[in-house]
């Protein structure tokens, strides 16, 4: 039997978490650019609104519920509520932004309900 020491765990648990925050950061700016100037986007699950500098050609609402680590400062965001009932309009929003969020909301379906309800007809959802 192979048993790996802690640090090489370590080691390639935190390798794993740079790739994925870096794959998903190129994702967002990548996007941030194709925002018309303007446009009103949300970024539905903001966490600490760490992709709000990338949008401020546009029109920016981050939403949170603001209850995950407790070490997160949430003073960025725009809005606390649940993304289940969205506190907007209907047709509000040009684009969507949802980065790593619907894995952790315990009504998948509804908040997909819910950005296809504040989203205006022919806009775009953003979504890893």
């Amino acid at each position: 039997m192979t048993v790996r020491a802690p640090e090489q765990s370590w080691f390639f648990a935190r390798e794993y978490q740079d790739f994925h925050r870096t794959a998903v950061s190129r994702f967002v700016e990548s996007v941030a650019p194709s925002v018309p100037a303007g446009a009103v986007i949300i970024d539905a699950g903001a966490g600490e609104a760490w992709y709000k500098p990338l949008f401020g050609h546009a029109s920016y609402i981050g939403l949170d519920y603001a209850v995950g680590d407790a070490a997160w400062d949430y003073s960025k965001l725009d809005v606390i509520g649940r993304l289940e009932t969205m506190p907007f309009a209907d047709n509000a929003f040009d684009r969507l932004l949802s980065i790593v969020v619907l894995e952790h909301t315990p009504e998948p379906a509804s908040v997909l309900g819910e950005f296809r309800r504040v989203l205006k007809p022919g806009g775009t959802i953003h979504m890893v």
